[in-house]
């Protein structure tokens, strides 16, 4: 669902970019929604990473943490 909505208000803020009229304050307001969701989602992968990591035993943690934040291997 967040990324839905991450997408549709890049969507906005794209239209608004490429409009012959350029508006600074709802560019950069659009682009403060955009920043926010991207650090909802962020919250919600550490969040959901500590979940897991908190089921783990010792051993398991540290295989756990050699693999990093899989949020970082997607964009590579």
């Amino acid at each position: 669902d967040a990324m839905g909505q991450l997408r549709s208000e890049q969507f906005k803020l794209r239209q608004m970019l490429y409009s012959d009229k350029l508006d600074a304050g709802a560019i950069t307001d659009q682009q403060k929604k955009v920043d926010e969701l991207r650090r909802q989602m962020l919250k919600s992968r550490i969040e959901a990473r500590n979940q897991m990591a908190a089921v783990l035993t010792k051993e398991q943690q540290q295989q756990f943490r050699q693999f990093g934040p899989w949020w970082l291997q997607e964009i590579e």
